[in-house]
């Protein structure tokens, strides 16, 4: 609703607690999703994109990533991660690569579990959190960011 990615809801305030825990800042990192559009369920919600919707906009995520050219890309999530095998492939799943990077096309590919409250079903906060710090370790001790 603000065209500003994660903000102003609870999934916001979490993305806000993993960066601070990770010791980086909003101004310190580049935010885009996956897609361009929003997708909505009939009620109005925000509904997981299909996969077309993903290959729709998988060129300009490409495009978008190779002229920012981070040293660090981190998919939050499933669908960010399944979006990113469109602009390089992986062999990565959010549960076996957790924390971790891995290197990708010239640069590295960390996984988190996306912010949202509801993925405290698969992994608790605390888990996600020391997940986050892991990450952002690898990012200071190996690509001195």
């Amino acid at each position: 609703m603000t065209g500003i990615p994660l903000s102003q809801d609870r999934t916001g305030m979490r993305f806000d607690e993993l960066l601070k825990a990770m010791g980086w800042s909003r101004s310190c990192v580049f935010i885009t999703n996956a897609v361009l559009c929003n997708p909505r369920d009939k009620n109005g919600n925000n509904d997981k994109p299909l996969a077309t919707e993903i290959s729709n906009c998988s060129g300009f995520l490409r495009r978008t990533i190779d002229l920012v050219n981070p040293l660090l890309v981190v998919a939050l999530g499933n669908v960010a991660l399944e979006a990113l095998k469109n602009v390089h492939p992986h062999g990565c799943t959010v549960k076996q690569f957790c924390g971790k990077a891995v290197p990708w096309s010239q640069r590295h590919l960390g996984v988190l579990y996306h912010p949202s409250p509801r993925t405290q079903t698969q992994r608790t906060w605390e888990e996600q959190i020391a997940d986050a710090r892991s990450l952002a370790s690898f990012a200071r001790q190996q690509l001195g960011i």
